[in-house]
């Protein structure tokens, strides 16, 4: 394989991992993002308890499911986690999209899967 030579180099493509990226290569130097999975994270549904995980990084699913607590109470309401899940995936895909877009259009290379990087 081809050695490529970075001024920085970013490990995960998370929200932090892509601003990194993307400051540094509008700053002037060359710069390559590797993710293991896909751009803009997805992690959180590939987990064992995808539900829980969402539940507790997003605040409005926290407040409804909390409502209760909070004197609230919903009757009627269904809860379908296969569409969820599915919407949420969709979500992920075209959010991916376009930070994978952005990355490119700032001249940063972006490697999925995994690598060795060395001085």
């Amino acid at each position: 394989m081809d050695q490529l030579d970075y001024d920085v180099v970013v490990l995960g493509g998370s929200y932090a991992g892509i601003q990194t990226a993307l400051s540094a290569a509008k700053n002037g130097l060359k710069t390559a993002i590797i993710e293991e999975n896909q751009i803009g994270g997805k992690k959180y549904l590939d987990s064992e308890k995808p539900l829980e995980n969402l539940i507790k990084n997003n605040q409005t699913l926290q407040e409804c499911f909390d409502s209760r607590k909070n004197g609230l109470i919903f009757s009627d309401v269904v809860f379908d986690p296969n569409i969820f899940f599915d919407e949420v995936e969709k979500e992920s895909k075209n959010l991916s999209q376009n930070y994978i877009k952005e990355l490119k259009d700032n001249g940063v290379d972006i490697f999925i899967g995994h690598g060795i990087v060395r001085p």
